[in-house]
């Protein structure tokens, strides 16, 4: 029956489970013990002076009555503080409150209800309210004390009924007022401990789905590790290597390089539009596509970006898009053939310094069905160098919003091109984050380097 008439009372005890709520409210009572036990401590004290002053003849009742809450004080305050009396806070922090309300209107009926004792009783009833004490047994405190004080009276001052109605109003205002508070501190508690757990409860959600993400974007990493090659071929004529770091966990570039036979190397990279997870699944799919064509014959450039742009298109529902870039390189005819879906011509640069783009006409991936694709080629000689990228890395900008741009791309090739292979991927993406002095890189970074031997 308590039960249902609190629920009534207060409707957010059926949002949470009520034990919780208690342990919360125990908590703060606890938080605020060393507050509860130093106002009883010292509360009463001055009221040894006044008493004397005021009721000299009933100095020494009253002095005991003022010294009972401040022993309770200093209990709450050793079990506060005490190990070994630790495990009796709460039954100390109940005692005080229940010693103030009882003894408060003792004190007032021995002073024969004198107004400015009863001004106190009321201000103990308001003060108490403020304690961090459950609704229900606030006001079984409070009611009990009410009925201390009115049967005290009766025995000790009856005619206070007949004097004046006037303190009797101000009491029960002060009741009313007492309980409007702890009903008020009691579902703004509630409320809460009700917000609290919802907090908790959308944390442990976002935890866990976090959690998720996480694992399903390091096995995303994983797989996406494998659209890169490990190793590079050991080749006769051709040394080759690369590098690729992605915007954010995972990205949409990729490279490749397949080795037809033992004197033609087939080098391709590739830009998906977007960053993050999308990117990544387009660039998986164009992967797999890559090995589609190559599993058809399709090893020519030209013929190997249409393969993929018909696939790519007949899958790809999204408005998604990929770039792309082929180039094949035969030692046995001396000749570099290429072909370009609308990606940055690559750079090549030959044995003597002379420099140009490789480029040739062609749509990006995935957009037109019946997109056509060209093949141009030109003489390949020893020494001769090509970097293939993509454009997160000329498109790199500074603190001054400065892009890295072709030019500096152009320049770095240049001056790195005659080193060991495998450092000139490092050399390159140095200088790079030294002109980008700590901007983080808007788009995946993915260069491919070869060197004709």
């Amino acid at each position: 029956m308590m039960d249902r008439l609190l629920n009534i009372l207060f409707p957010e005890r059926r949002e949470l489970p009520y034990a919780v709520y208690i342990v919360r409210v125990k908590e703060q009572i606890r938080a605020s013990l060393p507050y509860a036990g130093l106002l009883a401590l010292v509360s009463w004290l001055p009221y040894l002076y006044i008493d004397g002053q005021i009721h000299p003849e009933m100095q020494s009742a009253l002095g005991a009555l003022r010294l009972g809450l401040s022993l309770c004080g200093a209990l709450v305050l050793v079990a506060r503080y005490t190990e070994f009396l630790g495990r009796f806070d709460m039954a100390a922090y109940y005692i005080t409150a229940t010693y103030l309300l009882q003894a408060t209107p003792i004190v007032t009926v021995l002073t024969h209800n004198d107004p400015q004792y009863v001004a106190g009783y009321q201000l103990a009833l308001l003060v108490v309210s403020l304690f961090p004490l459950r609704f229900h047994l606030g006001l079984m405190q409070i009611t009990g004390s009410l009925v201390t004080y009115h049967v005290f009276t009766y025995y000790y001052d009856r005619e206070f009924f007949i004097r004046s109605t006037y303190l009797w109003s101000n009491l029960a205002i002060s009741f009313f007022v007492s309980m409007v508070i702890q009903y008020a501190n009691e579902r703004r508690r509630l409320k809460t401990e009700a917000h609290r757990r919802k907090l908790e409860e959308t944390r442990f959600a976002l935890k866990r789905r976090t959690e998720q993400i996480e694992n399903d974007m390091s096995i995303a990493r994983l797989v996406q590790s494998n659209l890169m090659p490990h190793s590079f071929p050991d080749s006769h004529f051709i040394e080759i290597h690369g590098f690729y770091q992605s915007m954010e966990l995972i990205g949409g570039d990729f490279y490749d390089v397949y080795v037809l036979d033992d004197h033609r190397q087939l080098l391709f990279i590739a830009d998906a539009s977007g960053h993050g997870v999308s990117a990544a699944l387009v660039a998986g799919m164009a992967k797999i596509s890559f090995y589609h064509a190559l599993d058809a014959g399709c090893s020519h450039p030209s013929d190997l970006l249409q393969f993929m742009n018909k696939e790519i298109k007949r899958f790809l529902r999204t408005e998604h898009f990929l770039t792309g870039f082929a180039l094949l390189a035969d030692s046995h005819t001396g000749v570099v053939e290429y072909s370009n879906a609308g990606h940055r011509p690559p750079v090549y640069v030959r044995a003597d310094g002379t420099m140009e783009h490789l480029d040739t006409p062609g749509t990006i991936l995935g957009v037109l069905e019946d997109a056509g694709y060209e093949t141009q080629s030109i003489p390949m000689r020893s020494g001769d160098f090509v970097a293939l990228y993509t454009d997160g890395i000329i498109e790199s900008r500074n603190r001054k919003g400065e892009e890295f741009g072709p030019e500096r791309l152009v320049g770095a090739v240049q001056k790195y091109r005659k080193e060991a292979i495998s450092r000139v991927p490092f050399f390159i993406f140095s200088d790079l984050r030294v002109f980008s002095d700590g901007v983080v890189p808007g788009d995946d970074l993915t260069l491919l380097v070869a060197r004709i031997k």
